[in-house]
């Protein structure tokens, strides 16, 4: 079988090849956040005067995240591996690849959709801080029960996406993404006001549209245009092969795992502080990603290009493939969030007709968006951990950020010091700050010692 290889991978510019790769997730991923503020603009036209309905649906970020999380683990694991593989040219495990991730994908969302339907209005109220309404409640319930099986097939999509990843194939990713985009874009309007469901309709078009993307990137797999070939058969699963996909993809669910435990503290604790501010944390939590999204792009990128490089042994251009792709994503992010922080008070009119919400959604843009700049060097050093198959930093790196600085000082500052939501914006700074100096060094240092392990035959 003749694997691929990108031109310029292993010599050459740096940024053109981090582009190439980067651009296609970057695509993606506004798509996918694109698929989100529909989403969420719909459910606030069904009563724009209300400040129940989003803060009810924003309940069950934290619950979306660890789905994400569990799918991104695998994401990443089989993403590196392809890389690795790619890199070695090691054809003997490129075909149980797919097999072997599928069987970890089934074994996780199966019983997680069981335990989500039969505890489902637990998770709500353990996630309702005690100043949330009953219809904030109610609400965020039947969204949850449509919008649970769109997470389990995210894991699936998740699996097969991290092979095309790992390829370089990130365009098929976008395509994917752009027509489960439109697909939602179509169904919301239907769904929620034709047939007049309501958050019901939401959390059901999420569902059809996510399995749209599952049938594309199967399709595309089964038409033999990858190196790494699609099957389902349990003769091809390989214990070596989970266990190294678990390997480097377990600590990115810690690392994405703890984000959302932080995540539902902090939602919590701004539950309690009142409905107008929850409503508004939502908005602002769902419309960030578009300082996340250059981020996660260039990760991807560095994962793809330091794994396939350490496969081959080019050690000298980790470094700098590490250095120039800090530099991209500085640089995207910050043009991001210069955009965003001009264009808030636009863009949050158009989901609430409550000004306290929409001020208090601007006040945090202003205050947090050019911090986020630290949040970039932590996802893309992560990313430089996980491409040498190091993947456990990307795990301290978050806790830190989170977990030791930004939801303790969170409490310290409202409970302690009465500041209100401004204690959560202020901790959210110091944790951005903190982490940009932690993570650079600490992933430069490693990148300056790292020594070549080759995959098991």
């Amino acid at each position: 079988m003749k694997q691929k290889e990108i031109p310029g991978m292993f010599e050459g510019p740096i940024i053109p090849v981090a582009l190439k790769i980067a651009l296609p997730i970057l695509l993606g991923n506004i798509l996918q956040l694109l698929y989100m503020i529909v989403d969420t603009y719909f459910i606030s036209l069904i009563d724009k005067s209300s400040t129940a309905l989003i803060s009810g649906t924003g309940l069950l970020f934290p619950l979306f995240f660890i789905f994400m999380a569990i799918g991104a683990s695998l994401n990443i694991g089989i993403s590196s591996l392809v890389g690795r593989t790619i890199g070695e040219k090691n054809t003997k495990i490129a075909e149980f690849i797919s097999a072997s991730g599928f069987s970890i994908g089934m074994i996780i969302a199966v019983p997680a959709l069981m335990v989500g339907y039969l505890y489902g209005d637990q998770f709500i109220h353990i996630l309702a801080g005690s100043e949330l309404s009953q219809e904030a409640l109610d609400s965020g319930l039947q969204y949850f029960y449509f919008v649970l099986p769109s997470f389990a097939l995210m894991i699936l999509g998740q699996i097969f996406g991290g092979i095309l990843q790992g390829e370089g194939l990130t365009h098929v990713i976008a395509k994917a993404m752009l027509l489960s985009t439109v697909v939602n874009i179509i169904l919301d309007p239907i769904f929620i006001f034709g047939l007049n469901m309501g958050v019901v309709g939401a959390g059901l078009a999420t569902t059809v549209s996510t399995l749209v993307v599952i049938v594309y990137i199967t399709w595309f797999m089964l038409g033999d245009r990858t190196s790494i070939p699609i099957s389902f058969s349990l003769a091809k699963v390989r214990f070596s092969i989970i266990k190294e996909v678990v390997r480097i993809g377990f600590p990115q669910f810690l690392n994405l795992g703890s984000i959302s435990i932080a995540i539902m503290f902090l939602n919590k604790l701004v539950g309690n502080i009142g409905e107008l501010y929850m409503n508004s944390w939502t908005l602002v939590g769902r419309m960030d990603n578009i300082l996340i999204i250059p981020a996660i792009s260039v990760s991807a990128a560095t994962i793809t290009m330091i794994s396939q490089n350490y496969g081959r042994q080019n050690l000298d251009r980790i470094l700098e493939i590490y250095m120039k792709n800090i530099m991209l994503g500085l640089i995207m992010v910050f043009i991001a969030a210069s955009v965003y922080v001009l264009a808030a008070p636009v863009l949050f009119s158009l989901f609430s007709n409550v000004p306290d919400v929409v001020d208090t959604a601007v006040r945090q843009v202003r205050l947090v968006s050019h911090t986020t700049l630290g949040v970039a060097v932590a996802i893309i050093s992560g990313a430089a951990f996980q491409g040498t198959g190091r993947p456990y930093p990307a795990v301290v790196i978050p806790i830190v950020r989170m977990g030791i600085l930004t939801v303790p000082l969170a409490f310290y500052f409202v409970q302690s010091l009465g500041m209100g939501i401004d204690g959560v914006y202020y901790s959210l700074i110091i944790g951005n700050i903190v982490v940009f100096i932690f993570a650079f060094f600490w992933a430069r240092f490693h990148l300056k010692r790292i020594s070549f392990k080759s995959l098991a035959a």
